[in-house]
């Protein structure tokens, strides 16, 4: 076993103690490295170990750019974060000057396969125990510690900004993190929760990346105003993602490569469409006698000898209304049949349709007290309206000002300007869904499914 020192005392020309060791099982995971600036003290395994090479390097690079003077606490109080929140930015700031520096080398491994195998039984312990947050953040820490942060740059525009990056060998670890938690699992439901988690834990570790780090290329990369930006914005898209997971009706997370939040189109609510078709002969609350046994006007005489309850009284029995607003995007594919359907089962609603274009969206009713618009006019407001999605979240807070109950009827895909998904819109009409009592159901069928028979 070698046991060569390194010598960090380069670095800063004071002493240090170097402690070369093992690597250490803990209740947090494997430890492989440990600096402590205050106290210049530096524990690191030997160059035997698999991955020695890169822990040295990461950590003479803490001696070498982080502040010795600056409290993991406080920064972590300051942000409304947690200390591994702060660890894990910091990590990826050392990581990304490595970077810069060209002091990387390509063939670096971060993890031992010990390490690999017990961070993957933590997160599928956490699925299969109903925990999908705590899964979420360890995934999306160990997704943020994988990488470095590199410029994003487009022919025509130039540097647009960053986004996380994996080498080769950083991301076969990640890689086999996944894999080997994905197959503990042995439900439909832990998959389909755990391809959530992992959707996620990409696109907030790329959202802290893209907002929270400067715009321009340089070398230079100011702690406090970086650490303190990124954990804050690590711990809220953390603290979001744990509350959507939680919902199974919440929209589902996109899973698509882009970091940077979406932003709504404009809705426009268009006139309602001519209700010139009868579901119903009449849709005022019928009315219905009561038995009483006081009133003004008899009812059955021969109840007297019984309970008494001579008298008749009318009372009106309200009929089954609400709103429901159908997404009609060209993944939906509406039938004016549908509409008809729900008009039958609950004779009282109105039905609201909505689409867009481009960066603009409308919101139509089509169906209301028992009438709606002839198929022809239906799909003639459809082709007009446009294919995408567009104005989820408005749609969404027109439907919140509508008398209840209401429905949402929408695949989940939320998308906003130029039909594109983004983590921030997802999270967004969520939280309006919740907000405003809003269930939401994948077709028209499975809707009429859950309503009782007229």
């Amino acid at each position: 076993m070698s046991t060569n020192r390194p010598l960090p005392e380069a670095i800063d020309g004071r002493p240090w103690s170097v402690t070369i060791t093992d690597p250490a099982i803990t209740a947090g995971g494997v430890l492989y490295g440990v600096t402590d600036l205050t106290g210049r003290k530096m524990i690191l395994p030997p160059e035997s170990h698999p991955a020695a090479r890169f822990t040295r390097l990461h950590e003479l690079a803490h001696a070498k750019w982080t502040p010795p003077n600056e409290s993991p606490g406080k920064i972590a109080k300051r942000a409304n974060a947690t200390l591994t929140d702060v660890q894990v930015c910091e990590d990826l700031r050392v990581q990304t000057l490595l970077h810069l520096h060209d002091l990387i080398p390509t063939d670096i491994r971060q993890r031992s396969e010990q390490e690999v195998l017990q961070i993957a039984d933590t997160i599928a312990h956490s699925i299969t125990n109903n925990r999908p947050g705590d899964a979420l953040e360890t995934l999306t820490w160990q997704t943020i510690a994988a990488g470095v942060a590199t410029h994003k740059r487009t022919p025509t525009y130039g540097t647009t900004g960053h986004r996380l990056t994996h080498y080769p060998a950083l991301r076969e670890e990640l890689d086999a993190i996944r894999d080997h938690a994905k197959n503990q699992l042995t439900t439909d439901d832990e998959r389909e929760t755990f391809h959530q988690v992992c959707v996620t834990a990409d696109r907030i570790a790329g959202a802290v990346v893209a907002q929270s780090w400067p715009r321009r290329s340089t070398r230079r990369l100011p702690f406090r105003p970086i650490i303190t930006k990124s954990a804050r914005l690590l711990r809220s898209l953390l603290t979001e993602a744990t509350e959507h997971l939680r919902k199974p009706d919440a929209p589902k997370i996109p899973n698509n490569n882009n970091p940077f939040p979406g932003q709504w189109g404009s809705l426009v609510e268009r006139p309602p469409l001519p209700l010139t078709v009868n579901h119903r002969p009449t849709t005022q609350p019928r009315k219905t006698q009561k038995a009483q046994n006081t009133g003004s006007r008899l009812g059955s005489i021969r109840r007297w000898l019984t309970d008494g309850r001579v008298f008749r009284r009318s009372r009106n029995i309200r009929q089954k209304g609400g709103t429901v607003l159908i997404d009609t995007s060209g993944s939906m594919d509406l039938n004016p049949s549908h509409v008809a359907a729900i008009l039958i089962a609950t004779p009282a609603a109105t039905v609201a349709i909505y689409s867009g274009e481009g960066s603009h969206g409308t919101v139509s009713v089509i169906a209301k007290n028992g009438r709606m618009a002839d198929a022809r006019a239906i799909a003639k407001r459809i082709e007009d309206s446009g294919g995408g999605n567009i104005v989820d979240g408005p749609a969404l807070r027109w439907l919140a000002k509508q008398p209840g109950p209401r429905t949402w009827i929408c695949d989940g895909l939320v998308t906003g300007c130029n039909d594109r998904q983004a983590l921030n819109l997802a999270f967004e009409a969520g939280t309006i869904q919740r907000a405003a009592n809003i269930a939401r159901h994948p077709t028209v069928r499975e809707y009429l499914d859950t309503l009782p028979p007229c």
